[in-house]
C-alpha cells in the first residue's frame, strides 16, 4: 500500500511564518528547538485552511 502523501501547514517556525511543507524531515528542521505551531493535514486545502484560521 502506498503511503498517504501528509501536509505539514507551520504557523511559525524557524524563520518561517504560513508555510507548508510536504515532508517531516523539512518541517522538523524548521520546528524542532523552537517555539513553533504547526499540524501535519492529509490535504493540501486542509492545511491551507489551518493557516488561514
Amino acid at each position: 500500500m502506498a503511503k498517504q502523501q501528509k501536509y505539514y501547514a507551520i504557523k511559525v517556525g524557524k524563520g518561517v511564518k504560513d508555510k507548508i511543507v510536504t515532508s517531516w524531515s523539512e518541517c522538523e528542521a524548521l520546528v524542532k528547538g523552537y517555539q513553533s505551531v504547526y499540524k501535519s493535514f492529509k490535504t493540501e486545502e486542509e492545511a491551507l485552511e489551518y493557516l488561514k484560521a
